[in-house]
């Protein structure tokens, strides 16, 4: 069996190794695209999660790149994405709640997930049913398109995109 099949399965093993394995690599690499110390653990914790969560939703079934290149990528993307937007979304006046955590030792914070489905529920309906269909359901791209009736595959893709800036922007305020 494969890793990316024990990696779906759920296989603590080979998902520590993985884990273990490609963190320095991870760490230097986002080191030379700029990235801050204190921010490795966070991002390299946010794009393992990222992995496996593509991994179960069997996206990275046809892979031909190895785990590494598709986890790297991952954080480039994120590093690149973070310098657009802050690290803390505000819950109220006296909280924070860090995006990142470990998914094998915490449990989201106090107060996140009720807090999410209050401003989820302000979105629109378009946008709550593209968000639930990829997040949720784990429907691609492409089975959006023809069970939502989008044009094509990009403009499912910039809508769904447009969903979730706007669900993230309600969080931060």
């Amino acid at each position: 069996m494969n890793r990316i099949e024990a990696l779906k399965r759920g296989d603590p093993s080979i998902t520590r190794m993985e884990y273990e394995t490609n963190r320095e690599g991870f760490f230097a690499f986002l080191r030379k695209l700029g990235a801050s110390e204190e921010s490795l653990a966070d991002r390299y914790q946010d794009a393992f999660i990222i992995l496996l969560e593509n991994i179960r939703k069997g996206r990275l079934d046809q892979l031909e790149a190895r785990l590494s290149t598709y986890l790297f990528a991952i954080g480039k993307y994120s590093y690149f994405n973070s310098k657009k937007q802050p690290d803390l979304i505000p819950l109220d006046e006296n909280s924070e709640v860090r995006l990142s955590w470990d998914p094998f030792t915490d449990s989201l914070p106090e107060g996140f997930t009720e807090k999410l489905e209050q401003q989820f529920r302000l979105l629109g309906l378009k946008c709550q049913e593209i968000l639930k269909a990829f997040y949720y359901t784990g429907l691609k791209l492409d089975e959006i398109v023809s069970n939502m009736g989008y044009e094509n595959k990009e403009t499912a893709k910039s809508q769904k995109s447009r969903c979730l800036q706007q669900l993230k922007k309600q969080l931060r305020s």
